[in-house]
């Protein structure tokens, strides 16, 4: 296998590009994901795509995917990012300059990808970390973006036209025979224009009844995602209410630790400075011992200076 140039390929160089996509666990159109994913995947690589494994024993379920460059093929037909990079790279630009051209082809693959699948099933471009929103706000947003799937859903939706409603339309065409030898015209120009001004009509009733039925759905998925939201607001403000009172109970605790310490460290202040005077007091007394002691040494002395003396034989 060669690369562009038809030079032996380098034993570092890539020649597979490797990626996952990923569906929320809750989500319930798994199966139409996993195929509109896949139609996407083979509209982006074509015959480049040689493998898609799905997976559903793990968090979420996700498919991974895997393209190969032909023989000759430069890899960074296949990888954006690279071959932004490689772009930037030709014309001289700085290492900085080349992520950045990396990170924002990269980018515009997953826009793609979204606006061309993940869209249609109401799923986020973002994550609520990425945006910093609170639980509350991404719940909303979710809510928001449900209903104008249902809106947009319903709104492409077709209906046929009932018997009655053809009935109504070609009711002034309809039952007249076709002679084959009849020179004259079989409908009048009134009637036909009659027939067709009844299915515009007709045309414009059922387009104003889907939409009708579109702004309904979305009204009721905006009331269930309403109801839904404000659950969840009271059982976050719940959590967050009894939260708030075990941080109070904690910080009450955390105080009394410290009184329990101050009134402790105070008690052993008290004890050292009376270890010290005591201390002091002893350094005294040994003071007061050695002045005696060398008193009373003095006074053996003179007393034995003054005893009689006996006499010496002779």
């Amino acid at each position: 296998m060669g690369d562009a140039k038809g030079r032996k390929l380098r034993s570092d160089a890539p020649v597979l590009l490797a990626g996952v996509l990923s569906y929320p666990r809750q989500g319930e159109e798994w199966p139409e994901f996993k195929e509109k994913a896949l139609a996407w995947l083979k509209s982006e690589y074509g015959d480049n795509l040689v493998s898609v494994i799905e997976h559903q024993d793990e968090q979420h379920p996700h498919i991974h995917f895997y393209a190969v460059p032909k023989s000759g093929q430069s890899f960074n037909k296949l990888h954006s990012g690279r071959a932004a990079a490689a772009e930037a790279k030709r014309k001289g630009e700085t290492k900085a300059a080349q992520q950045y051209a990396h990170n924002n082809a990269m980018r515009n693959w997953q826009d793609r990808f979204y606006q061309a699948v993940g869209r249609e099933f109401g799923l986020a471009r973002l994550g609520p970390k990425r945006q910093r929103l609170t639980r509350a706000e991404w719940v909303a947003q979710q809510a928001a973006q449900q209903a104008i799937l249902s809106a947009e859903r319903a709104g492409v939706s077709t209906r046929k036209p009932t018997a009655e409603e053809q009935e109504a339309v070609f009711k002034d065409i309809e039952g007249k025979e076709v002679g084959l030898l009849r020179k004259e015209r079989v409908y009048t120009e009134h009637e036909l224009i009659k027939a067709a001004n009844g299915g515009l009509k007709l045309g414009i009733s059922m387009q104003m009844q889907m939409q009708g039925d579109a702004a309904a759905q979305a009204a009721r998925e905006v009331a269930k995602r309403k109801m839904s939201l404000d659950t969840e607001t009271r059982r976050t403000k719940a959590e967050a209410e009894a939260l708030n009172a075990k941080l109070l109970a904690a910080e009450k605790k955390l105080e009394d630790y410290r009184t329990t310490l101050r009134e402790r460290e105070n008690a052993l202040a008290i004890l050292e400075n009376e270890h010290q005077k005591q201390a002091s007091e002893i350094m005294k007394l040994s003071g007061y011992q050695d002045v005696l002691s060398h008193q009373l040494n003095l006074v053996e002395e003179r007393l034995r200076e003054l005893e009689p003396h006996s006499p010496q034989p002779r």
